[in-house]
């Protein structure tokens, strides 16, 4: 996204950033100075807009009411990007971008991007063989907030502008068991991606 830009994204904490930003060493991929800064980390929600549609967006985010939600990482894709991708797609993430998106349009903003659980970690990799690495252990990310950000350079970043926390849900509708066991994410050798499982 252009400086300037505003957009709705979701923004690990600290803690879940630190062990993203660790995923790569950890499968043995470098990026070099390309891989993404656990403060750049993020789930998209909307792509750029303008910076004259902050008040509207600020009013979209008035209007999100979706409770949280767990996002379960279990794999890398490497590609033309590389992207840490979840396991599935949470019904709390396709209700939360529903929201957003008819927010949006009631505000008059358009957003057809086809925004899916996952998280950036190098936009301009070196060259490796395409294909899906799976982690030894998944990464669990409850999403409990979303904020309004403004892209700012030099260095590239988000500045957050205004967070809507996003309620806590009924116990059943979160993900609050134990993580599962690393056997139910074998390592498995794959030359495509494999679609949301």
């Amino acid at each position: 996204m252009e400086a300037g830009c505003l957009a709705l994204m979701a923004r690990p904490p600290a803690e879940t950033a630190g062990l993203i930003e660790a995923v790569l060493p950890a499968l043995g991929l470098d990026a070099g100075s390309d891989r993404w800064p656990a403060a750049n980390l993020h789930q998209s929600f909307s792509s750029g807009d303008p910076a004259d549609r902050e008040p509207a967006l600020r009013r979209v985010l008035a209007q999100v009411h979706a409770p949280a939600f767990d996002l379960l990482f279990n794999r890398v894709s490497l590609g033309d990007r590389w992207l840490l991708r979840a396991q599935g797609v949470p019904s709390g993430f396709a209700r939360l971008l529903a929201e957003v998106r008819a927010a949006m349009a009631a505000e008059g903003i358009g957003d057809d991007s086809g925004h899916t659980p996952h998280v950036t970690l190098c936009d301009l990799p070196p060259f490796v063989q395409e294909g899906t690495r799976w982690l030894r252990s998944p990464i669990r990310w409850r999403v409990d907030a979303i904020d309004l950000v403004a892209v700012a350079r030099h260095p590239y970043r988000y500045e957050t502008l205004a967070r809507q926390p996003l309620p806590s849900p009924p116990q059943v509708e979160l993900s609050g068991a134990p993580l599962p066991h690393p056997h139910a994410f074998p390592q498995r050798t794959a030359t495509q991606d494999i679609p949301w499982d």
